[in-house]
């Protein structure tokens, strides 16, 4: 920070002048990484003393600014922080990097952070506390260096040079003995982040620290915000840096998939809506039916059928055993698939079923068919005959997950664990691979045509569902308030609402907290 007289904008609004005086005294102490004097503020700022006073007590009772109570020193308060915090809360950058943190907290034992660039520094906006009594203690809301911090390095390494140039000061400041503050040697040390993936802040802000960063990139290759972890050098070793460095540069590069898939496209949502008073346990199955204008869906580990009509739910029937997968057929009515039987509910009819696993469904025309996984067969698309026994068979390359019909002839498949969907001519049983989903997007589970032929996927860990293109590509996502989307069906008068399950099975309280509607059937209108 220089010492020249502080100017405000030479044009304000007319009657906003204590206003905008206030907003000057805001800023100029968000300028300072610690403290500033009144007196100093007030020769900065060119604001008389009184008027000084008067906006600092205003200032300080609503707590965007703290005081010392006897230095008469001025810093930050944590109501900025806050109003700061909901910034990045509503960008969904801090619950996608979510279970990310915690799994490089768990798997090193240390602090792990996520922070954005803010203008001459990084901003902390998430973290995830390490086990250790003694460990690396950063707030968020803390803005740290971008010379001498692994985040701030990271972020610096991937940006353009002009760039680069208008936002480090002149000179570096040493914070440390160790601190980089020739620029020659930044810049080289710069372009050995570049080239490893990750950054290491050696004790170049705080002595007995150590850090390993690597950046967020959005789908152009530029830095929008980068992922740490921090300890003391006692058990953040040099060589223990350079193995987590690798783990953190895989980590950052899956959130920064998962951000690009999230902000792919967001134009085509109108918002979602819960139409479940109580949440499932494992909902799955989706089925629009669109004869009785109705959904129908199972919770798989709290064995029950429901029917969603517009916005109210009820219990068709319970079951004691597990529910594989749902389907309504046009003459057949409900039928329900078990790890032992088939159920035709409708026709108060039952078919055993034996060593083999039904994993998905679908009604084709007036053909019902499901994916079937069993030693002997392997994995295969059989049609369902009248009397309940497996039919026509079809191999594919692994259990299906989910099954999408594009109309009496074609159809989609997810595979179980791979990423891949298939698209299948049934009448010359042409299979071909339409597209691969990166892990770091999330697990395909389930995916469903909506009334443009668009084809929409589900994605376990990926806190939204995604449309694919005619080529196989993400072409729009949508976020969801859950973890884990467990199936997805297109209906509703102009069969462009998406429905989808969800599961609170197995997740954490910290999961749940983030997710609280985790297991409650969702509704997404789509344009």
């Amino acid at each position: 920070m220089n010492d020249k007289i502080f100017h405000p904008p030479a044009r304000t609004p007319a009657g906003t002048g204590l206003l905008t005086k206030a907003i000057d005294v805001l800023e100029m102490i968000a300028g300072r990484p610690g403290d500033i004097e009144s007196a100093e503020l007030a020769e900065l700022t060119g604001i008389p003393k009184p008027t000084l006073y008067r906006i600092l007590a205003a200032l300080s009772a609503r707590g965007l600014v703290r005081s010392d109570g006897h230095r008469h020193r001025y810093s930050l308060g944590y109501q900025i922080v806050e109003m700061a915090m909901n910034v990045w809360a509503s960008s969904d950058l801090p619950i996608l990097a979510a279970t990310e943190l915690r799994r490089l907290r768990d798997l090193s034992g240390e602090t792990a952070y996520l922070a954005v660039m803010r203008e001459g520094g990084v901003l902390s906006i998430a973290r995830s506390e390490g086990a250790h009594p003694q460990r690396s203690a950063t707030q968020p809301g803390a803005v740290k260096p971008l010379h001498c911090t692994s985040q701030g390095k990271s972020i610096l390494a991937y940006m353009q040079n002009d760039q680069r140039a208008r936002l480090l000061p002149s000179p570096l400041e040493r914070m440390t003995e160790k601190t980089i503050t020739d620029a020659t040697l930044l810049k080289l040390e710069l372009a050995r982040i570049r080239n490893r993936g990750f950054a290491i802040d050696d004790e170049e802000i705080l002595m007995g620290t150590r850090c390993v960063g690597a950046p967020i990139l959005d789908k152009n290759g530029a830095p929008v915000a980068a992922i740490s972890v921090a300890g003391p050098t006692f058990r953040m070793t040099m060589e223990r840096a350079e193995f987590l460095g690798k783990e953190v540069a895989a980590v950052a590069q899956q959130v920064s998939e998962i951000f690009n898939a999230r902000t792919a496209r967001t134009d085509l949502v109108d918002g979602h809506q819960a139409l479940t008073s109580t949440p499932a346990f494992h909902g799955i199955s989706p089925h629009w039916d669109a004869t009785g204008g109705r959904l129908v869906w199972a919770d798989r580990f709290a064995p029950a059928l429901f029917e969603t009509h517009g916005e109210t739910t009820r219990e068709l029937a319970g079951f004691a055993d597990p529910i594989r997968a749902v389907s309504v057929h046009p003459h057949w009515g409900t039928v329900v698939f078990f790890p032992d039987r088939i159920d035709f509910l409708d026709l108060s009819r039952s078919q055993a079923v034996t060593e083999t696993r039904v994993t998905a469904s679908a009604t084709v025309g007036n053909a019902l068919w499901a994916g079937l996984s069993s030693p002997a067969r392997q994995s295969a698309l059989a049609r369902i005959e009248a009397s309940g026994q497996f039919g026509d068979h079809i191999e594919v390359p692994g259990p299906i997950a989910g099954i999408a019909v594009l109309n009496d002839e074609e159809i989609y498949l997810c595979l179980e664990d791979t990423g891949t969907i298939y698209h299948l001519h049934l009448p010359t049983r042409r299979l071909r691979r339409f597209a691969e989903i990166p892990r770091a997007a999330g697990q395909p589970v389930d995916l469903s045509v909506d009334g443009m032929g668009r084809l929409w996927l589900a994605l376990k860990d990926g806190w939204n569902v995604v449309q694919l293109d005619e080529v196989g590509e993400i072409e729009a996502s949508l976020p969801l308030p859950v973890r884990h989307p467990t199936g997805i069906a297109c209906g509703g008068e102009d069969n462009r609402t998406l429905f989808v399950t969800s599961s609170r099975y197995e997740l954490t309280q910290d999961d749940l907290t983030t997710a609280p509607l985790s297991g409650h059937l969702l509704q997404v209108h789509v344009r």
